[in-house]
């Protein structure tokens, strides 16, 4: 099958592509600021946070520009994408507090996406893991086992394949290679196989509630502008029987995505991206929700 052997080929040449794409320190400080949970960051705890990601991609063979002082790289930073970040008026704060400016999130998602390959795959098994009902009695404990949770990240690795390029299939289980990366990085623990099947567990650790955070934050973007994307289709049900004009249609998801974004239903206003909003389109028309 010809059309299969030049999909794979590209496939693999898009992810040797990404593999071999160095990492800046614009899309760094971009991932930080977009990913991170509070409403403010200082200057001090931004450079740290760099320094802290820089490991985390080094760690699983990513390539990093060279910084040799992390505090004067992430201000030179800063100074190149001064009009995507919003600076709080000093005298308001103890501290200048930064973070991005929500009508320039999308320039910054632009840098973001850049090391996404990087984490993408771990961050489908953590965002499943962490929306599973827990089977722990105990509370305070979250586990799950391990073929659900194979369960629904393949279903979610599968709505969103016009997103992200996985690793190729060479005879390595991506699901299983990704559970592993987030052990050794003390996300996840396994539990013993208590005779219904292998268990796996959400740690509670500083480092696993920054990982969480980290990969919820890369994929919540998406997460939102594919729910809001099936929320559209709901009215077509009885006012469309004839079909709607795609164009007009996009404009009226952006629409909902900022409504529900100013009413906080929804993480970022990154929803409305027109590119992600049609991409979920096109999943909805390959599995035959809509034609």
């Amino acid at each position: 099958d010809k059309t299969g052997l030049v999909v794979a080929l590209a496939h693999r040449v898009t992810w040797s592509i990404n593999q071999n794409t160095v990492i800046v320190p614009t899309c760094l400080v971009s991932t930080v600021l977009l990913t991170h949970s509070c409403r403010g960051i200082s200057f001090s705890d931004l450079v740290e946070h760099v320094q802290w990601l820089t490991q985390e991609v080094l760690t699983r063979g990513g390539l990093v520009s060279p910084m040799e002082e992390a505090a004067k790289a992430v201000s030179s930073t800063l100074k190149r994408i001064d009009k995507l970040v919003k600076y709080p008026s000093p005298n308001n704060t103890l501290e200048p507090l930064l973070r991005p400016r929500d009508s320039r999130r999308l320039d910054l998602a632009y840098y973001r996406n850049q090391c996404l390959h990087i984490f993408v795959e771990e961050a489908l098994v953590l965002c499943c893991l962490v929306s599973m009902k827990s089977e722990a009695k105990s509370k305070g404990t979250h586990w799950v086992r391990m073929e659900a949770l194979r369960r629904d990240a393949q279903v979610l690795a599968e709505i969103f394949k016009m997103e992200f390029t996985y690793r190729p299939r060479s005879g390595v289980d991506n699901f299983n290679a990704a559970v592993h990366r987030l052990i050794i990085r003390g996300a996840v623990t396994q539990l013993y196989d208590d005779g219904y099947g292998e268990r796996i567990q959400l740690l509670s650790t500083p480092q696993a509630r920054r990982l969480v955070s980290l990969l919820r934050g890369m994929l919540l973007p998406f997460l939102d502008a594919y729910w809001v994307a099936a929320l559209s289709l709901l009215p077509l049900q009885a006012e469309a029987k004839s079909g709607v004009v795609l164009r007009g249609h996009v404009q009226r998801m952006q629409k909902i995505a900022q409504t529900m974004y100013l009413e906080n239903k929804v993480h970022s206003c990154e929803a409305a991206s027109s590119e992600t909003l049609c991409n979920a389109l096109s999943v909805f028309e390959f599995v035959g929700i809509i034609t």
